[in-house]
């Protein structure tokens, strides 16, 4: 069953009225306006007939504001309301408050003037030196549509806590423009690094930097602003390990010390891989480490130690998250053939990495042509032969442009514009001939511009335009 909602003063714990939400919708209303209308309406409906001029009001839950009437849009009450639709039955909490309008207006009307401010009077009320804490809604609409008009406010304004919070959540950048004391203040800054600038941390005080609650409660939401932490909290195993926890990245900005530690390392490494340049080099040659690392990315086989890219269990590891990690492997395991087997199953392309003895090994050319076609361009030339060429280009025409000349013949040509008219491109001019061109144009207009002046004749041209109108 739906939950009955109850709507109380925050004050006084009195009942203002009860209502139960109701998602129903007739065939001609969207579920967005049954939302509104069967929801959101009556509810305000029923706050607003219990204000005085003058009045507005915030409503509470769960100790929480989910809703401010002149500074919120509709749709932050909309959400809440449906998602506590099926939960037991729930109570709202009214919080009421003066506002302050020089023209005297209603609070619809304030409402409707709030929300339809231009550019234009924002930024001439913005400068107004009589601009004060009472006009506080129209300084946060002002600050909420264009957060630069921050910083033309009064003194007065920039330094205080309410619109300097509003401003920071708005956009964190604004915390550098803050009076020092409200860069020492928590609140504020914690604000301004949920609003996702990762160069908040940087304007907070030195003593919130040096502060490990502060600075734990800040890891938490942003990695990244360790940072800017004091020295003596980079190297703090808590604040490190959460720090990399929330944000693998962290890791750059730890204590040579924590760069060293094998659970902070290992956590790091397990999340993103290519951090695995930031551990120690005692951790790059820690063979737990190093293949926790390159099974999340195997390209961070790139920053182990050399004797580990050299080891047969940490490069097969790699290779078989992505076979492009086989190009830092050490010589001897790019001529190992079960490395360079599973390297290519995963990434055909990683053939260019193999030793050139294995470049010439039929069961591994063939399971990078079997990947990858465009492999070709690595295969040996001894291997490139009429079969090898011909399954290449039935799969991806383009890869003519990678065989030698003495195997673009006309059946390996026939095959590639089959499969890619375009591959037209990389036919010798001797192989253009009139059927293969007009094959191509004929399937792809796009290929006449490989073809020679020679056989632009009416019959290749109004093939290519029927296929193609823009062909030239």
């Amino acid at each position: 069953m739906p939950v009955e909602v109850s709507v109380c003063y925050a004050t006084t714990g009195k009942l203002i009225g009860k209502f139960k939400p109701s998602l129903f919708t007739s065939g001609i209303d969207t579920y967005e306006s049954c939302v509104f209308k069967n929801i959101v309406k009556p509810l305000l409906e029923m706050i607003i007939s219990k204000l005085k001029h003058t009045n507005s009001f915030y409503i509470i839950s769960d100790e929480q504001i989910i809703y401010n009437h002149l500074k919120d849009n509709i749709n932050h009450l909309e959400s809440y309301i449906v998602n506590i639709y099926y939960k037991i039955n729930h109570t709202l909490y009214i919080v009421i408050e003066e506002y302050y309008d020089d023209k005297n207006r209603s609070l619809a009307e304030y409402k409707y003037y709030l929300e339809n401010l231009s550019y234009e009077n924002c930024n001439e009320i913005a400068r107004r030196p009589e601009l004060s804490i009472c006009n506080k809604y129209l300084i946060f609409n002002i600050i909420k549509n264009y957060p630069s008009l921050f910083l033309v406010l009064n003194d007065d304004l920039k330094n205080n806590k309410e619109i300097v919070l509003e401003a920071v959540t708005t956009r964190g950048y604004l915390l550098q423009y803050a009076s020092k004391e409200l860069q020492n203040d928590k609140t504020i800054v914690i604000a301004a690094i949920i609003s996702g600038w990762i160069e908040a941390f940087k304007y907070a005080s030195e003593e919130l930097k040096q502060n490990k609650e502060m600075v734990l409660a800040a890891v938490n939401i942003c990695g990244i602003v360790l940072k800017d932490a004091s020295k003596e909290l980079r190297d703090n195993e808590q604040v490190v390990l959460a720090a990399v926890t929330q944000d693998a990245e962290a890791l750059q900005y730890a204590s040579t010390r924590l760069q060293d530690n094998k659970k902070i390392v290992l956590t790091a490494v397990k999340s993103e891989g290519k951090v695995l340049q930031y551990a120690s080099e005692t951790l790059k040659n820690n063979i737990n480490i190093v293949i926790a690392a390159v099974k999340q990315l195997g390209d961070a086989l790139e920053h182990a130690s050399e004797t580990l890219k050299n080891n047969m269990k940490v490069v097969l590891a790699a290779v078989k998250n992505s076979g492009s990690a086989l190009k830092y492997a050490s010589k001897t395991l790019k001529n190992n053939i079960n490395i360079v087997l599973e390297a290519v199953k995963n990434n055909g392309a990683a053939l260019e990495y193999a030793s050139e003895k294995l470049k010439d090994n039929l069961e591994i050319v063939l399971a990078a042509l079997k990947k990858n076609s465009l492999a070709l361009e690595f295969v040996s030339e001894k291997l490139q032969n009429n079969k090898i060429v011909l399954m290449a280009v039935n799969n991806n025409g383009e890869t003519l442009e990678y065989a030698f000349k003495t195997l673009k013949n006309k059946n390996t040509i026939l095959e590639a514009v089959n499969n890619n008219d375009v591959a037209l491109e990389y036919a010798s001019k001797t192989l253009k001939n009139y059927n293969i061109v007009l094959g191509a144009v004929n399937n792809n207009g796009e290929a006449l511009e490989y073809t020679s002046k020679t056989l632009k004749n009416n019959n290749i041209v109004l093939g290519a335009v029927n296929n193609n109108g823009e062909a030239r």
